[in-house]
């Protein structure tokens, strides 16, 4: 959590290259709102895999911190599918409090919100990771994860229109 409002920030200073009032706090509101509430388990579980897996001498302050920017990156996508979840679902809350989309000020405009905070995060990885080798595949593991999460999404969707037998290995 105390890495949370760097990342905040600095995607701030990034939407306000595009606009410095409206849009900007609004998409501030709704990171507060939708991404920090949950157990965080994804983006703690890529700091631990960090910790793990690097060099004794890779594990400086820096890496650690950028290893930190990458698990709040995974949170975000997260929220970002657990606010289009709630939307097609008609969910009413989510951990704990209304949903996002449920609130008077937001509505469906919420599926906006959801993608102004997908599209974020190319921002954030290209920020901490855009000079390194693996920047690329960075971003199409993230691209195969937003597509898995779809391919998931649909099958939730369409699940409870199929008969069991519909069912295969």
């Amino acid at each position: 959590m105390a890495v949370f409002p760097d990342v905040v920030r600095d995607l701030t200073a990034y939407a306000s290259k595009y606009d410095k009032n409206v849009a900007t706090k609004w998409f501030v509101k709704a990171l507060q709102y939708n991404v920090p509430q949950g157990k965080k388990n994804r983006g703690l579980a890529c700091v631990l895999a960090y910790r793990m897996l690097a060099r004794p001498e890779e594990l400086t302050p820096e890496n650690i911190r950028r290893a930190q920017y990458l698990g709040w990156a995974i949170e975000m996508l997260h929220s970002m599918f657990l606010i289009m979840d709630d939307v097609m679902d008609g969910s009413v809350t989510r951990r704990g409090q209304p949903c996002w989309h449920t609130l008077d000020d937001v509505k469906l405009a919420g599926v906006n919100d959801g993608i102004m905070i997908e599209a974020a995060i190319s921002n954030l990885i290209k920020t901490q990771y855009g000079n390194e080798p693996y920047y690329p595949r960075l971003l199409e593991l993230f691209n195969d994860m937003k597509f898995i999460t779809t391919i998931g999404q649909s099958l939730d969707l369409r699940s409870a229109k199929l008969d069991v037998t519909d069912y295969t290995m």
